[in-house]
């Protein structure tokens, strides 16, 4: 039995590579972790509609912190933390 619990990655550069691609071997280690039990939570500061499309190619779910940390939910939508004032403000510069 593994201690890790969570994995939390950055999308932009980190999962994705320059194409905007999830290489196989990143896929391969968040599958095998998810099916560990491992939960899988995808970070970034673009807004949640960039993030799902890369979320839903994993092929499980997970949760999605978007917009810089205003929106916390999960793939299939089930919303977690919205703060708007937080998010106005991440689009407002």
């Amino acid at each position: 039995m593994s201690s890790v619990r969570l994995i939390a990655i950055d999308i932009d550069g980190t999962l994705l590579d320059s194409n905007f691609q999830v290489s196989a071997r990143n896929l391969a280690t968040l599958r095998r972790a998810n099916s560990l039990g491992i939960e899988i939570v995808l970070a970034t500061g673009r807004r949640h509609t960039f993030a799902l499309p890369v979320a839903q190619a994993l092929g499980f779910e997970l949760t999605l912190i978007s917009s810089n940390g205003a929106v916390t939910r999960t793939n299939d939508g089930k919303l977690f933390h919205r703060d708007p004032c937080r998010s106005a403000l991440h689009w407002s510069w």
